[in-house]
């Protein structure tokens, strides 16, 4: 069968150029003559040549159309990746997609950087996922703390960056007795930093940690047994 389908193949494409040879060898010997007869025939040659070129440019505005200002390629759904309760609720919120709009003109880097003001949102990542959805990827903050504000309790990551407010402090994360205004920033980082670097097993004995500033930082055991100061703290990764 396929030796068939080859064999039908090879005679269109020889009628096609037997075709072309009778008609082409004929035309060219009276277009190079000049007059009248070459200049119809160049002339219907042009035509013919500038036919596909017509008919791909009205492709292409037609693609334009239905891309950029048609409703048939509309952004009518939002799909968030990486979190979801609360604060895939928030970060909806805060990405304020304009619903409706064509898909190829929303503005991705506008909305991620919505997403990324919300607290608990480390980085955020938004595409386009052909034909309707707006596609958020989160990756939220990881707690290792928790320190005590104006407002309540703030759950902190490595970076000192205080985020989901609560009335207590989460039951399975350290206390972190530190300054909860942006100037405190630092001295947060550096006690989620002694944090991330003891083994589970001596984090489990302590109770709290002081961090008054960025280089002392203060554990003190549940026991109250003893207490470690590390001063200066430059790095947590050096403690």
């Amino acid at each position: 069968r396929i030796l068939g389908w080859t064999g039908r193949h090879v005679e269109l494409v020889a009628i096609s150029l037997l075709l072309a040879v009778l008609l082409g060898i004929p035309l060219g010997v009276a277009a190079s003559r000049g007059g009248l007869p070459g200049q119809l025939i160049l002339g219907a040659c042009g035509v013919l040549y500038t036919i596909p070129s017509l008919a791909l440019l009205a492709v292409l505005a037609l693609l334009t159309w239905v891309i950029g200002y048609s409703s048939l390629l509309t952004a009518d759904q939002v799909r968030i990746d990486g979190v979801d309760g609360p604060l895939a609720r928030q970060v909806q919120e805060a990405a304020d997609v304009p619903l409706g709009l064509q898909l190829a003109r929303v503005d991705t880097d506008a909305v991620a950087q919505r997403v990324q003001s919300v607290p608990a949102v480390a980085t955020a990542t938004v595409s386009r996922g052909w034909p309707r959805t707006v596609v958020i990827a989160v990756e939220p903050r990881g707690p290792l703390a928790s320190v005590s504000g104006e407002e309540g309790w703030y759950r902190v990551d490595v970076d000192g960056v205080l985020f989901s407010p609560s009335a207590e402090p989460a039951a399975d994360l350290p206390v972190l007795a530190a300054p909860a205004d942006v100037a405190g920033e630092q001295a947060r980082a550096a006690g989620v930093g002694v944090v991330a670097a003891l083994p589970s097993r001596v984090l489990r004995q302590v109770a709290r940690i002081e961090a008054p500033s960025p280089l002392a930082v203060r554990l003190v055991l549940r026991d109250e047994a003893a207490e470690t100061l590390l001063e200066p703290i430059a790095s947590a990764a050096g403690v």
